[in-house]
């Protein structure tokens, strides 16, 4: 009882006066608002701040649905016939509508529509009958109707809820509300069962999460908004009772804002009921008159309808409690299914926030299950919540909701491991060059293991970091000899690469590419050393490339840029030993720009064999 209880305070509902009645504002799965007005479609790409309008094929009632890669599609009802037409460019146009269900002489329903899992499922009523259907290829194709239930009195009102493998109608005959369950997502239901009975008259039924909500109108003219929970039989509460007619009820998407709202009158402007305080009290959320149809509340701000334009405005909140979040902060990196500690320092002027009062957490708009409490002596709001698996690398917006503040805080995710660039790395005497492929949170120096050993000796030395490579240092300089390297990177989120053991031959005192280096067996180079590597041309005036080869051949070297584009070439004549000193400057004797710059010698023998030999040049 106590979870459903939370549950019900993220419920947004919002109350009209009829004359101002306007649909309201959903939010797709993909974290997009939209809003449909008679023949307009209005969306936001970001959370309300902007709305772009898209001309509809219809004008009849109509339900929005959004299907993976930018696809939208709208369902409308014209008296007996259900129609679909979609827009596979996000609205921009859309196709003809199409009738997929036709009842002649029957009083069909709007259908109650559900997108989950790539299954859309649909449940409608027809006088005395409730049925199902389904699409397995985003309403392309249609199941054939099933028959879910025939009843002895007219079917008034519906509600379809899915949870997982379970699915929920709601409906309500003859005064009496009830509940059809599957638990098989649809393959097979169970017969009715009544939750609820009643004299007065209910108007409306509407589906949050696990919870049914209510309106119901007695003789005395008094309204009450009532809760049943779909998991738990006989078990309903009384949320509100007024004179205030609550008919046009309707649930708010957005699911950050707990407020239950009003028009008082145009003049008076809105005001709401907010379900996070006890007793229930009245306040005024916006100061000035209302005029124009009500759309929908998101997050701190309302939004109207005026013509083929939505209106932004502020949401007034008196006596607000301040929300402050110094941990996490975008600086620092998660990863998915991590647990992350949460702090928020409260500012409760009026001293409304109780002693260990929960607040709400939403990642990207969808309600996390952990809650965060308020600790009244330190002022503050702690907790941890655990990072849903589906997480996608990039940046989200974590919000703490507590009583009617919000606030948010970006956070950085970071699901992909580093790799190492094996064929880039360099090898001297005073450093081992790693360079990394890590786009994300950074190579973590601390935490990244670097053995490098010889003649099963360990060398010592330190890790550092240095632009995207990681880079060991040794103790003392590195000998002539045959190197085992094992690395094991790791980078600041906690994300663990690849463990990679490479066998280094070192010839020299100058740096060599660490692969290409170690002569294949068979080879007819038996030694290449290169530098001073990396380059640093206002150290020194050029870089010295060595070879030794076991007989005389014809050479010539060739240096790329790392887009492959040869930038210098030189032959070096017939021999079987010698050097070349390169200044850094390319084909028009300019000086090339810093970077990574790979080189071939290739070799040509008088018995028509070829050889080839590696390496790559750090220019600074």
């Amino acid at each position: 009882m106590e979870m459903k209880v939370r549950m019900l305070c993220i419920l947004s509902i919002i109350f009209f006066l009829q004359s101002f009645a306007a649909a309201s504002i959903t939010k797709g799965k993909s974290g997009n608002y939209y809003l449909i007005n008679k023949e307009l479609l209005f969306k936001s790409l970001d959370q309300g701040e902007n709305w772009l309008s898209y001309k509809l094929p219809t004008t009849l009632e109509a339900q929005l649905i959004e299907f993976p890669n930018n696809e939208i599609a709208i369902f409308s009802k014209d008296k007996e016939k259900l129609s679909f037409s979609s827009s596979k460019n996000g609205g921009d146009f859309f196709s003809k509508p199409a009738i997929f269900l036709s009842l002649p002489n029957t009083s069909l329903s709007f259908p109650n529509l559900i997108l989950q899992n790539g299954k859309l499922e649909l449940v409608y009523s027809t006088d005395y009958r409730i049925s199902y259907k389904y699409s397995d290829d985003y309403g392309k194709s249609f199941s054939p109707d099933k028959t879910i239930y025939d009843s002895a009195f007219p079917i008034e009102k519906l509600q379809f809820t899915n949870l997982g493998d379970n699915l929920y109608i709601t409906f309500l005959s003859n005064r009496k509300l009830y509940k059809i369950t599957s638990n098989d997502n649809g393959t097979s239901f169970l017969f009715p069962q009544e939750i609820y009975s009643t004299d007065k008259t209910i108007l409306n039924i509407l589906g949050y999460l696990s919870d049914i909500i209510w309106v119901e109108k007695s003789s005395d003219g008094y309204y009450s908004i009532r809760r049943s929970s779909l998991s738990e039989n006989q078990n309903f509460e009384e949320l509100q009772k007024s004179t205030y007619d609550f008919s046009s009820l309707k649930i708010n998407e957005d699911g950050i804002f707990p407020l239950v709202t009003y028009l008082q009158s145009p003049a008076e402007g809105l005001k709401y009921l907010s379900l996070s305080s006890k007793p229930l009290k009245e306040t005024l959320v916006s100061e000035y008159p209302i005029s124009k149809p009500l759309a929908g509340i998101l997050e701190e701000s309302l939004f109207f309808v005026n013509g083929n334009k939505l209106e932004k405005r502020p949401l007034y909140v008196p006596n607000a409690v301040q929300i402050s979040v110094p941990q996490p902060t975008p600086q620092n990196w998660l990863r998915k299914g991590t647990t992350v500690a949460v702090e928020a320092d409260i500012k409760d002027q009026a001293g409304i926030v109780e002693d260990e009062e929960e607040a709400l957490l939403f990642l990207d708009g969808n309600l996390l299950l952990q809650r965060i409490s308020f600790d009244k002596d330190s002022q503050k709001l702690l907790g941890y919540i655990n990072l849903p698996d589906t997480v996608s690398t990039g940046t989200h917006t974590l919000k703490i909701r507590l009583r009617d503040s919000i606030q948010s805080v970006k956070i950085n995710i970071d699901n992909d491991p580093p790799q190492i660039k094996e064929k880039q790395i360099i090898f001297n005497k005073d450093k081992v060059i790693i360079p990394m492929i890590e786009t994300g949170s950074g190579i973590d120096p601390l935490n990244s293991t670097t053995k490098l050993t010889v003649a099963s000796k360990e060398i010592e030395g330190t890790n550092k970091t240095e632009f995207n490579s990681l880079v060991f240092t040794p103790k003392a300089p590195l000998e002539l000899g045959a190197y085992s390297l094992l690395i094991s990177p790791k980078d600041k989120a906690g994300n663990s690469g690849d463990t990679t053991t490479l066998q280094i031959s070192y010839g020299g005192t100058q740096a060599l590419g660490a692969i290409d280096a170690a002569a294949a067996s068979g080879s007819k180079f038996l030694r290449l050393v290169y530098g001073p590597n990396p380059f640093i041309r206002n150290q020194t005036p050029e870089i010295k490339i060595a070879y030794t080869l076991s007989g005389p051949m014809d050479l010539k070297l060739i240096i790329y840029s790392l887009e492959g584009v040869n930038i210098f070439s030189k032959d070096l004549g017939n021999s079987s030993t010698g050097s070349f000193s390169w200044d850094g400057k390319n084909y028009y004797n300019e000086l090339v720009s810093g970077g990574l710059y790979p080189f071939v010698i290739l070799a040509a023998g008088s018995d028509g064999s070829k050889e080839i030999a590696r390496g790559r040049l750090i220019v600074l």
